[in-house]
């Protein structure tokens, strides 16, 4: 018989690898669509909008993949996992001076 908690923990284990490839091949993406039209000759406004886009979209990216990489870490421990960010943003509007970790 099947323990659920290890079904369930495995099909959480094959997100987080779907989550981490899928993060790692829009790095890879974006990087290119960004040199791409850096490359290209044409000024635009639009051209501009979607450089941005682009290089927004990769550092989300190389985001999920650090939060997702530090899931599959700490799998097997009990400390709740929680983004950097979250502490950072956080600190920043209830704090003043340092960031305080929990």
């Amino acid at each position: 018989m099947h323990n659920n908690s290890d079904i369930e923990s495995n099909e959480l284990l094959e997100l987080e690898y779907v989550f981490l490839f899928f993060g790692i091949f829009a790095i890879i993406t974006n990087t290119f669509w960004a040199i791409l039209m850096i490359k290209k000759k044409e000024n635009s406004r639009i051209k501009s909008y979607y450089i941005g886009f682009a290089i927004c979209a990769g550092v989300n990216a190389i985001a999920n993949v650090i939060e997702f990489s530090r899931a599959m870490m700490y799998r097997e421990s009990k400390i709740m996992v929680s983004s950097l960010i979250f502490h950072w943003f956080f600190s920043a509007l209830h704090s003043s001076g340092t960031p305080q970790y929990p």
